[in-house]
């Protein structure tokens, strides 16, 4: 039977600051290391295939963490990149809020009806999560692999997976990790 875990990246110091990171490319901070180092140890009861990383530093630091902890291969995935939010990244999500507050409403309640100002739809994340996705599952039809990934990307991810409607875009928050069980999922192949 096989499994995802599908992992949240540690945090960066946008993730701590609740800035819009979006596609910008950022390391780990203090408490992201901690969580990479956190994330590897719970990991180590699941026979794991692979591990994978999503485009970004912060996703294939993590990545890297589990392989050492586990000894298992990491591959970046580059195509599977997170949402560029344009010209929001770098700003503080209350700042977004108090310069727009009729966007960031609407961007609250339905994030795949926004688009940010020189950046992407939702609509166009979700293309190339299926297209980065579809082989890994058939290739690890069987077996345990990990999936590491920031958020939005990550949410998602899990919202392909699951087939369920896309969450708030920018909270990075919740579990550092969730088991999915691909049998039990009527998933897209």
């Amino acid at each position: 039977m096989g499994r995802i875990i599908l992992a949240r990246s540690g945090k960066t110091e946008y993730d701590e600051d609740e800035r819009i990171c979006g596609s910008l490319d950022m390391p780990l901070s203090a408490k992201g290391d901690a969580e990479a180092d956190d994330l590897a140890r719970d990991l180590r009861s699941f026979p794991l295939e692979a591990v994978y990383a999503a485009a970004g530093e912060a996703a294939l630091a993590t990545a890297k963490r589990i392989g050492e902890e586990l000894d298992v291969k990491v591959k970046q995935l580059p195509d599977l990149r997170n949402q560029d939010f344009g010209c929001w990244q770098g700003l503080r999500l209350d700042e977004l809020r108090r310069m727009n507050p009729r966007v960031y409403r609407l961007w609250e309640e339905n994030p795949c009806s926004v688009e940010p100002p020189n950046g992407e739809m939702v609509d166009e994340v979700k293309a190339r999560v299926e297209k980065a996705l579809k082989p890994l599952l058939k290739k690890h039809d069987d077996a345990t692999f990990v999936l590491v990934a920031p958020d939005p990307l990550r949410k998602l991810i899990r919202c392909w997976l699951t087939k369920t409607a896309a969450e708030l875009p920018w909270e990075s928050n919740g579990p550092l990790w969730e088991s999915l069980d691909l049998a039990a999922m009527s998933r897209p192949v």
